[in-house]
């Protein structure tokens, strides 16, 4: 599994914004919805992904940039209508058995591109409150932002500077909001309104060899 969509803040009532801003990079008009989806339309599926990288807030983060949008009621059959949160714990949703779990390490690989490049651990290391929440998909500029940023830094990263010995902290940090907290959040939520069988598991199966290793050796860093 990759994660649930009981993630804080990946859903969005608006993304006009963004939708202006990809319009943008591809060289489209961004005066109304109808000429940005128009022009976007015609534009070639490399052409979009091409795009991607230049989509990011912060380094490459967030993971996920192209969100779920919560409808407005002036639509006649919306496909999201409310938060999933919300959905799940006012009990609209299918009460079916439901195996669910997490990956070891998760998205933990996602620590290397920034312990790696000084630039970005300077960064974070300095405006952990700016991007953490962009990293870690939570709440902005707010004061429970400032303090969830705080905690996490204390509980993972023992309060410490960022440097090359942080990989591992950073890594589950990563791992843990991203994938962890979410899962967890739906499966107790779930098992607790559903009444039906919900079978919780952890794969932590790791290979001879992987798409990501640890930084000058060939030992595999997380299950990829």
């Amino acid at each position: 599994m990759s994660g649930s969509s009981f993630l804080d803040s990946f859903f969005e009532k608006n993304r006009l914004a963004f939708a202006k801003k990809q319009s943008a990079l591809l060289n489209c008009p961004t005066y109304t919805s109808q000429e940005i989806k128009d022009c976007l339309m015609k534009k070639g599926a490399q052409e979009i992904a091409s795009s991607l990288n230049r989509l990011a807030e912060w380094g490459p983060e967030p993971v996920t940039t192209y969100i779920p949008v919560i409808e407005p009621d002036v639509i006649a059959e919306r496909f999201l209508e409310a938060d999933p949160t919300e959905l799940f714990l006012s009990g609209k949703f299918a009460k079916v058995p439901l195996i669910t779990g997490i990956t070891k390490d998760g998205v933990s690989h996602k620590a290397l591109s920034v312990i790696l490049n000084s630039s970005l651990a300077e960064d974070m290391d300095n405006n952990f409150d700016t991007v953490a929440p962009i990293a870690f998909f939570y709440e902005r500029n707010t004061e429970r932002s400032h303090i969830i940023s705080q905690e996490l830094r204390k509980f993972y990263l023992k309060g410490q500077h960022l440097t090359n010995t942080s990989l591992s902290d950073l890594g589950e940090l990563f791992t843990d909001a991203i994938i962890g907290f979410p899962e967890d959040r739906a499966s107790t939520v779930i098992s607790h309104l559903s009444g039906a069988p919900l079978y919780y598991y952890k794969f932590s199966y790791q290979g001879r060899y992987s798409s990501v290793y640890r930084p000058h050796t060939n030992i595999p860093y997380g299950m990829f």
